[in-house]
């Protein structure tokens, strides 16, 4: 009797996680517990916890500390220790726990989704990252390793997905243009994580909307020294090609940098052109971000396809040397107003210029302007040529979602010959409240 209500016990806990972990989306391939009395090392048996070690992926910093979460609730509530090791730092051994893609395989777990697997008695946490490793530890804390005696047999108990809802693109669009101010760990205050937790949203991101071309702004050292780790695991999991242009400019580090599908589009060339009051600017004499950073694209499939996207970031105070920023060849100190006037008129020449230069082109021009649409509208800030995509968007009806006319600071511009398929933004989503402070602005469009 007291062994079937041992198994009975055992059962009903095995039916728990696998019922729980599946709260956002259904398992490819749940697997039951056997009916069969599994013996040896092919079962993960809470009772035999003393045996294992916890391994954490060491190219995550965030690892380090979700380990020991895990390890302190183990011991919390079934009191034993396990040892928590980098992966790199111990060779495998017949008992561990392993959290997230280890050197023990070489499997790579898509972008914002965990799963828990049984192999061999091996008990695998599988995370595209901090922010899905993050729940999924709090997960097994909550629902499995709770202080109830189980016994798991090899196959995978959930697979989560914590993706936000995607807007596919419009079908016929030749691309869709996006602006992303991705916050840097510079500017960020205590209520953000740093950019190897948040680098794992935004590539949700990219795999939810596939933007063409996006044009990123405040792309730090931080952030420099995590995203290709994202966009090379993105194209290894959902075979989607991205690459970076102007990551970095004269040597220094280039916080206005663009992305863009090579799988689509091959960059046929690119450039930044700095702000002239930027460069008398001391403070900021190790990186670039107060410029134009431009590329053009054209189709792999049709070559005869291009456009041009450049991207900016223009001031939104005085910026600081020594409490004051002043113009090229100037001892006067520039005020706000002045700064960002001064932003206007060489983006307006630049632009112009561009134009001149490309007369058939479609080119597109987005940024964190610093700055709301009645500005633009008001001042005539542009070329004639260029118009503003969201208030086109508007009047013909392809407005999905509208930014609002104050508030918001990051637009879209467009000349040439083109056609508005859709026009959006997103920031409600609670993943992008932890990602960054500013919306994702996107368009997609035919040319």
């Amino acid at each position: 009797m007291k062994r079937l209500l041992l198994v009975l016990l055992t059962i009903l806990t095995v039916i728990c996680f696998v019922a729980g972990c599946d709260q956002q989306t259904q398992p490819k391939d749940t697997l039951p517990a056997s009916t069969e009395e599994v013996t040896g090392p092919y079962q993960f048996k809470s009772s035999e916890l003393a045996n294992y070690t916890i391994v954490y992926a060491g190219d995550n910093p965030d690892y380090f500390d979700l380990a020991y979460r895990l390890s302190d609730q183990i011991y919390t509530k079934y009191g034993k220790i396990l040892t928590t090791v980098r992966d790199t730092n111990s060779s495998p051994a017949k008992y561990e726990i392993l959290l997230g893609d280890t050197n023990r395989s070489d499997h790579t777990s898509n972008v914002m989704e965990y799963s828990v697997t049984i192999e061999d008695g091996m008990f695998r946490i599988n995370a595209g990252g901090s922010f899905s490793a993050e729940k999924a530890i709090d997960y097994l804390c909550e629902q499995l390793f709770n202080g109830h005696e189980f016994a798991l047999d090899n196959g995978e108990y959930c697979q989560t997905s914590l993706l936000t809802k995607s807007q596919e693109v419009t079908d016929g669009s030749s691309a869709r243009i996006m602006t992303a101010n991705i916050l840097a760990d510079a500017f960020a205050d205590s209520s953000y994580r740093k950019a190897y937790y948040r680098a794992e949203i935004f590539a949700g991101m990219l795999v939810s909307y596939t933007p063409d071309v996006l044009g990123l702004q405040e792309t730090d050292e931080n952030w420099n020294a995590v995203l290709d780790t994202y966009l090379d695991k993105i194209q290894k999991t959902h075979g989607i090609a991205y690459a970076r242009l102007l990551s970095t400019h004269e040597d220094k580090v280039n916080y206005t940098s663009l992305i863009y599908r090579c799988d689509k589009f091959k960059a046929e060339n690119s450039d930044v052109n700095v702000f002239s009051w930027w460069t008398n600017e001391t403070f900021h004499h190790n990186y670039h971000m107060r410029n134009i950073s431009w590329a053009q694209f054209s189709s792999l499939e049709n070559p005869d396809k291009t456009f041009i996207v450049a991207n900016t970031h223009w001031s939104y105070r005085t910026e600081h040397d020594g409490g004051n920023t002043y113009l090229a060849g100037s001892s006067t100190p520039i005020a706000t107003n002045e700064l960002r006037q001064q932003c206007k008129d060489e983006t307006n020449t630049f632009m112009t210029t561009l134009r001149q230069a490309n007369p058939e082109t479609p080119i597109f021009l987005t940024g964190d302007f610093n700055t709301s649409l009645p500005f633009f509208t008001d001042s005539g800030w542009t070329p004639a040529s260029f118009r503003v995509i969201s208030e086109e968007a508007l009047k013909a009806g392809k407005a999905l979602s509208l930014v609002p006319t104050s508030g918001h600071f990051d637009h879209i511009f467009g000349t040439g010959n083109y056609t508005i398929q859709l026009y959006g933004f997103f920031n409600d989503a609670n993943e992008h409240s932890l990602l960054t402070d500013h919306p994702f602005v996107y368009v997609d469009l035919t040319f």
